[in-house]
């Protein structure tokens, strides 16, 4: 490359050594005459095997190009410098022509391209276009590098399909990354599937071109992907010893295209900006993913709720309630917070009475503030199990079909299936209960102090007593202290329902169980599940796995707005129609010279004498998992990702939410 207006020798020699040619073979083009001297290895000949130079203009159509990396021929200029990292992903042509040159997409190759960009940056030879940007990286297309005495017009820059940002793509092999990488990367994993999906919905629109209706899919993917808004609150407490705590909460909504947001508040020493925003994500998605009307929102105040009295821990919690109401960032159509890490109904009664007794005292309302609170305070029967059925709920949907149990070798049914549970608070435990209920058998239980297991099964409701008596399962009598990792010991089901990266990298390709079933957040990092799939393990992911929880907090978000409990005026006539049912039919029977007496099942008889409204909630949370389980399903087959369920289930979410905004009108 001969020295350019701007460069230094040095920067000539840089890029020259960066992009010598390396491969053995010599592309197809022909070699042609230039009207002026070019240096090797930019003589007209493409390289083919390590890449190289591309044969320098003109060309009719924006082509041949080859592939490799290296510079764009610019026509009578010379060789220009050209964004590297990547190859022509068509062939040869046709791209847009524009002057003596052409110009066509490319796909980003790797890091150390960074370093032609920030020299070429550096000394201001580089034009880009907003369209070329999303996320603020570099993806979609080339820049053109002019020099200021051509007069050459831009290039009309023709757009790739979705792809994951550079930034996320190392998620896929880290042990560790952050949570909030991890929602992102399974997000943009998922719009890659998706995207041309959207672009072809928008055909409804017909006096759009294929560029519009392209822009505007990316324009509504960027949307869902970025946090709408997030607030950090600073307060004081004076602790019951009279020194002085300035504590740090906060509250974030991610997507708005539905309110109120939703989404618990917990306490904890974890809890970070960067957390409550990748945890509203996850929420919204997870809300589209159940159709529960709710945008994601996720809130928290860093503290160790252990180091706190009662008193304390309430006086923190009513000021975190003020202050998120002098900012508008609660009320019951707006943002409904719930129970979550560190929190129960306890301090969601203090929440809901702070906020009516202050900002909400002439709201009707004002109870619909907040879920998860105790009966008394306008809770719902049914809400504390709610996500522990949930997973039972949600892997049964997959347990029973032939089809899917065939691809991982298991029998169809619950019955006889070995469960592990990875964590025994109120998901795992209450899960562990409906799965010993249906006929598996709890052979282990993990938690941070101690492992517990018994091949015969765990009798799961004597633990659930053992540990509220002695606040640790350690000791439980009808079972033995483990001595390896729970998570690697052979089992049908996996119930990981404790911490986020649970299952990484390190200990995936060790874990025997056929079925994940996630009642935590975020469990398994995206390198684990790409070797659990290798394995043929299916994971039903936590978006639709631990979705109960919030599906019956609409309920009871629903129950407060009615002002009035379900079934409390239907029971009574229900049961009655029942019974003059068989009844009738017990008379019809005895008139045709069939003396028999008709009872009911002994379900039905629960139903006629002693239904309430957990049974409803049940059956709604039943009808809502199964629902959009079996949509789930139909969009792995769609998109044959096999056992790829979580790219499945954020495309059946996300979809969801780009036609609501879509049908919104959303302005460009």
């Amino acid at each position: 490359m001969g020295q350019r207006e701007g460069f230094s020798a040095s920067d000539v020699e840089k890029i020259n050594r960066m992009y010598q040619c390396s491969g053995d073979s010599i592309g197809t083009g022909p070699p042609i005459s230039l009207p002026f001297p070019v240096p090797p290895p930019f003589n007209g000949i493409g390289s083919g095997g390590g890449g190289g130079a591309f044969p320098t203009g003109p060309y009719p159509n924006g082509g041949p190009f080859y592939p490799g990396y290296g510079y764009y021929p610019s026509g009578p200029g010379g060789p220009q410098p050209y964004y590297p990292g990547g190859y022509y992903p068509q062939g040869p042509g046709p791209y847009p022509p524009v002057g003596p040159y052409g110009y066509g997409p490319y796909y980003p190759y790797d890091e150390k391209d960074s370093e032609m960009y920030d020299l070429v940056q550096e000394n201001q030879k580089i034009v880009t276009a907003e369209s070329m940007w999303s996320l603020g990286k570099f993806r979609f297309g080339a820049a053109a590098l002019l020099r200021p005495a051509l007069s050459v017009p831009p290039p009309t820059l023709c757009r790739l399909q979705h792809t994951i940002p550079p930034e996320l793509e190392k998620v896929a092999q880290e042990k560790d990354p952050k949570f909030s990488e991890m929602v992102q990367y399974f997000f943009h994993k998922a719009c890659v599937k998706l995207e041309p999906r959207l672009v072809e919905y928008l055909k409804k629109n017909p006096r759009w071109t294929e560029e519009d209706r392209k822009k505007r899919v990316q324009a509504i993917i960027d949307i869902v992907a970025s946090v709408a808004s997030t607030v950090e609150i600073r307060f004081p407490v004076m602790r019951e010893t009279g020194h002085y705590e300035v504590l740090t909460g906060y509250r974030s909504h991610h997507c708005v295209h539905r309110l109120p947001v939703k989404g618990g508040i917990r306490f904890s020493m974890d809890v970070s900006r960067d957390e409550v925003m990748a945890l509203g994500a996850l929420m919204t998605y997870k809300c589209s993913c159940v159709h529960v009307p709710f945008g994601g929102a996720k809130g928290g105040i860093k503290l160790d709720p252990g180091a706190y009295t009662s008193k304390e821990l309430q006086a923190i919690t009513r000021r975190y309630t003020i202050e998120l109401a002098k900012k508008n960032f609660i009320g019951p159509g707006i943002d409904v917070p719930a129970p979550d890490m560190g929190t129960s109904d306890r301090e969601m009664s203090w929440i809901a009475d702070q906020y009516g007794k202050t900002i909400g005292h002439r709201d009707i309302n004002a109870l619909a503030t907040v879920t998860g609170k105790p009966l008394h305070q306008g809770g719902i029967r049914g809400r504390t199990e709610a996500t522990g059925r949930g997973v039972f709920i949600a892997t049964n949907v997959f347990v029973r079909d032939p089809e899917w149990m065939k691809v991982i070798g298991l029998e169809p049914g619950m019955e006889g299936k070995t469960v592990i549970v990875q964590g025994f608070g109120n998901v795992g435990m209450h899960a562990a209960h409906f799965f010993n209920k249906a006929g598996c058998k709890v052979i282990g239980v993990q938690e941070v102090d101690v492992s517990l297991v018994n091949e015969e099964g765990i009798d799961v409701d004597e633990l659930a007593q053992y540990k509220s008596e002695h606040k640790s399962i350690k000791g439980f009598p009808k079972a033995s202290e483990a001595t390896t990792n729970l998570m690697e010991h052979p089992c049908d089901i996996l119930i990981p329902a404790a911490t986020e990266k649970s299952i990484t990298s390190d200990n995936a390709a060790n874990i025997k169980a056929k079925i994940i079933a996630e009642g935590a957040n975020g469990p398994t990092t995206p390198a684990a599940d790409k070797i659990l799939q290798g394995n043929k393990v299916l994971v039903i992911p936590d978006l639709y796995c631990n979705a109960g929880g919030v599906t019956a907090s609409y309920f009871e978000y629903l129950k407060n707005l009615n002002h009035i409990s379900f079934g409390k005026l239907s029971f009574r006539q229900e049961a009655e129609n029942l019974r003059q049912i068989l009844k009738s039919v017990q008379d019809s029977l005895r008139d045709a010279g069939v003396c028999v007496e008709v009872k009911p099942t002994e379900d039905l008889r629960h139903y006629l004498d002693n239904a309430s409204e957990a049974d409803v909630v049940a059956s709604g949370l039943k009808y809502v998992l199964e629902t959009a389980g079996l949509g789930i399903m139909t969009i792995a087959n769609q998109h044959q990702l096999c056992l790829d369920l979580r790219t499945a289930a954020y495309i059946w979410s996300v979809e969801k939410i780009f036609k609501t905004y879509e049908g919104a009108g959303l302005s460009m």
